[in-house]
Parts: C-alpha cells; structure tokens; sequence
C-alpha cells in the first residue's frame, strides 16, 4: 500500500476536517481523537479512507467527537454525518457500541464498520444488522511477532504500557509476553532470563506521568518498550527520546514519530476499511457478520520495511509469519489470548511462562 508521509496526512486530514465543518461527503471517519493529535488507531483507518476516495474521487469527511465516553454525544456526530450525506460511517474503537445499535436500526441503508467493537443496546444484547459490519482483530497474534523480535533483537529488559485495560490491548500485552517467551525458548535462554515491567495507564490520553514512569523504566535498565496506549504512545516515545530507549508502536505504523520507534505491530484497518469500501461500491458489502483479521487474511503484521532493527531479519520475520499462517506446532492455537472458552479473562499469570518473568507495576 502507498505510505503517506507525515505532511501529507496532516494536509488530508486538515481539508477533511473542513469538510466535516461545513461540506457534504459520502464517507466519514467518526473518531474519539482530537484535531490535533490523531492515535495510531484512527490513523490506519482513516488512511484507508483517504487512499479509496482519492482513486475514485469521492468525499470523504473526517468527524471527532466532544465527549467521546457520551453516546448522546456519538450519536450528535453521527446526526450531523448523516445530515451531511454520508453513506458509509466507519467508526474505530470502543465507544460507539451501542451508537451504532441505535443507528443501524434507524437508518438501514447506511453502512456501518464498528471497529473493535460489536454493536450492542443498553441491555447488552447484541447484533450485528445487515448494514454494518465488525472488525475484530487478533492482536495477540501482532503482539506476539513483536515480542518475538525484540528478544530475537537481543533484548532481555523489556516493557509493556497498555492504554486502558480493555481487550484489544490486553491481546496486544499477553500476545508481546508470549512471543518474547517463544524467542527465548528458541534461543535456549534459561529461567527469568527476560525482564519485563507490565502496566496499562488508565487512559489512551498523553500524560506526563506516563513520560515519567517510562523514563524510570529506562534509567533502571528497560532497553524497549511496547506501546499499545493510543495518543499516549506519544508519551513512551517522548521518554524514549530523552532517555535513548527504544520503543515498538502499535496498531499503525509509528516509525515516523521517532528514530526510536524500532517498528510497530500493525492492526491492518486501513486494507480492511479500503476492501470493505471496494465491497460496497461492488454490491457485495458483507454485512451482518464479525470479521476476524488475523495473520491467515493479511489482518496484523510487523511494520518490516520502516523498521531500524539492527539484529532482526527480515528472513526470520517472513520465517515465524509463514510458522503463524500454518499454525506450525500449534504455534498460533497456543498463543492465549483474553478469555477462557467459556468467556472469563484470563489473568496475567495464567500465562505458560518460564524465561519471562513478569513485573506488574502501578501506575
């Protein structure tokens, strides 16, 4: 897919703001994040917009939310969508749950993609209507090459800052565990050899107390990072740039952010937001239907052709990849993800860990 650099994006995203001000489009962005700083997460959705409606000249509009906790206030930015003709509605993350159950009852001819998220009412019911579409994402398996790499890359003191504790980012935090622990059995290194410090913030907003917690990390010993914190990614690279760490990024591709960025393990929403957009425009929108993306359909990877690894190859990337697509050994069907069968979270440490050894801090 073309990369669009960082200038280009913020040009794209300004007209797209205008349009959603005053202009009408036919393919809108809905997003909890602010104007001025737009998450990994909306990113890659948001470029996946922007690449379909550029080849086939159509509108496109780009909408944020005042309160993004508020479905009253979701559904107010999904009025104004509508009323500005949108056809399309793509909605990345959390908060639009029971917005889109709402919607896709009252307007049955626009299509909806709620991304990892189901649509659900105030009672909890839930489904998925004929005009929408929900894009669920095997984030253990991203996870996992990351933390694959990075001990395959030669580190031994790790970290993993999650944004808030939902699954999504626990996917990515046990999936980065599991795939260092991997590497190490690999590499024959014994018992507690790999160090990791493993938290979530609370929040997916910068803060300068993630910057400092991090930075702590660093000065102690912490050589990298992963980060599946949303806009407070921001605040791990800004630690890394001053404490010389370095930083794996997730869901889209960070290495533009920061020299220190060494890759990133990439949800693929822009390709599936461009293929359901293609899907549309065809006739053939598959609504009604949880869509998993994981490694078998081109859903996650590692960000390979912008990464700095000194020590990791390419080969032994392609190499564990083709191990997840065939699920060599039971690679893939052991990597434990948030849930039992039965629907319970698994905990921490139910985790079949040896060579890593986890220490769970506060924040």
């Amino acid at each position: 897919m073309k990369k669009i650099t960082a200038l280009a994006l913020m040009l794209v995203m300004a007209a797209a703001l205008l349009t959603g001000c005053g202009s009408k489009a036919t393919i809108a962005l809905i997003t909890p994040d602010n104007e001025a700083s737009l998450s990994s997460f909306s990113k890659s959705a948001w470029e996946g917009i922007v690449k379909y409606a550029e080849e086939h000249s159509i509108s496109k509009a780009y909408y944020t939310l005042e309160n993004p906790n508020d479905t009253a206030s979701v559904e107010k930015t999904l009025d104004e969508a509508i009323k500005k003709d949108a056809k399309f509605i793509v909605l990345p993350g959390y908060q639009f749950s029971q917005a889109v159950y709402n919607y896709q009852a009252k307007y049955p001819d626009i299509k909806f993609v709620i991304v990892d998220n189901t649509p659900s009412g105030a009672d909890g019911t839930q489904d998925i209507a004929q005009n929408t579409v929900a894009l669920s994402y095997n984030e253990e398996e991203a996870g996992f090459m990351a933390g694959y790499a990075a001990v395959n890359e030669g580190y031994t003191q790790l970290g993993f800052l999650g944004g808030e504790e939902v699954r999504s980012v626990i996917r990515y935090g046990y999936g980065f565990l599991q795939g260092a622990e991997y590497a190490a059995a690999q590499l024959s290194l014994p018992a507690g050899s790999i160090h990791v410090k493993y938290t979530y913030a609370g929040s997916f907003d910068a803060s300068d107390s993630v910057t400092q917690l991090v930075s702590k990390w660093y000065e102690s010993g912490t050589e990298c990072v992963f980060a599946a914190a949303g806009q407070a990614n921001a605040s791990v690279i800004a630690a890394s740039d001053a404490m010389g760490g370095k930083v794996i990024g997730c869901d889209s591709d960070q290495s533009e952010d920061s020299i220190t960025v060494i890759s990133s393990a990439i949800k693929c929403i822009d390709n599936s937001v461009y293929s359901l957009l293609d899907d549309y425009y065809a006739g053939a929108f598959p609504g009604g239907q949880l869509v998993t993306m994981d490694v078998t359909n081109g859903g996650v990877a590692l960000s390979m052709d912008t990464s700095k690894f000194a020590v990791f190859t390419q080969e032994q990337y392609d190499d564990l990849f083709a191990r997840l697509m065939s699920n060599t050994d039971n690679i893939t069907t052991n990597i434990i993800a948030d849930t039992d069968d039965a629907g319970a979270v698994i905990d921490i440490s139910a985790l079949k860990l040896s060579a890593v050894a986890v220490e769970q801090v506060a924040i």
